[in-house]
């Protein structure tokens, strides 16, 4: 019995050994450092979802400067293709047409015979860079003698021509008008119809002429266009009862 209780003490001696080695106190000693080091290398880590938040963000910023920069060049040749639309328009009352390129150069259109005081033809032949550039780049100007804002011809032919940003008239009196196009060229030219529908029984001075406005605003307002205009004379469209 008393060897037995001997080999059992033994046992339990290097059971207990065997769950304390020698050497390991100190490893485990070690363990909460490397723990705090791993745990500071994951805290350095760049996390996956706002790396890619701050990417996007960066997209967003580049794409609003490279449109920024866009808008400015096309604006620096509004100028000129006003200049040059509206000057061959008083001389020879007639409508004429010009592009404005992405690079901010502005190029005429190729005249047409059947060309005249309400009409213009703008396909790929006389303005090629409205269909064949790249897609909302290039914007479209044209005169108007009468003045007014754009007709029902304008935003189908607009609709239709995939590398068209803004298209612009310019009145022969000063007013300016621009539309970006924001649906297809059956639903503008519906929607055009339903407008002046009804605005045709409105009456007042010069109605005829800034009913094309009002059908515009109206357009705008159904989300169909982007619109903007400055009519000459200030406040011309209270001339509208």
């Amino acid at each position: 019995a008393g060897g037995g209780e001997g080999q059992s003490g033994g046992l339990a001696e290097s059971r207990s050994e065997t769950r304390q080695p020698a050497g390991r106190g100190p490893e485990r000693g070690e363990a909460p450092g490397k723990r705090e080091e791993l745990g500071q290398a994951r805290g350095q880590a760049p996390d996956a979802a706002a790396v890619e938040e701050g990417a996007g963000a960066q997209a967003i910023e580049a794409a609003e400067a490279d449109a920024a920069e866009l808008e400015a060049r096309l604006e620096r040749g509004k100028a000129e293709a006003r200049a040059y639309v509206v000057g061959l328009g008083k001389t020879h009352t007639r409508e004429f047409g010009a592009v404005v390129l992405p690079d901010g150069t502005m190029k005429p259109n190729k005249a047409d015979p059947s060309d005249s005081a309400t009409t213009l033809r703008v396909d790929e032949e006389t303005a090629p860079d409205l269909y064949f550039g790249p897609p909302r780049s290039v914007d479209g100007h044209h005169n108007h003698p009468r003045s007014s804002s754009f007709s029902r011809d304008d935003y189908v032919k607009a609709a239709e021509r995939p590398a068209m940003r803004r298209t612009w008239v310019h009145g022969h009196d000063g007013s300016e008008y621009w539309a970006y196009l924001k649906t297809d060229a059956d639903t503008i030219g519906r929607a055009y119809d339903i407008a002046t529908g009804a605005t045709m029984q409105l009456k007042g001075s010069g109605v005829a002429r800034y009913r094309t406005h009002l059908i515009a605003s109206m357009l705008e307002e159904a989300d169909l266009i982007d619109y903007g205009a400055t009519l000459t004379p200030a406040n011309a469209e209270r001339r509208v009862e």
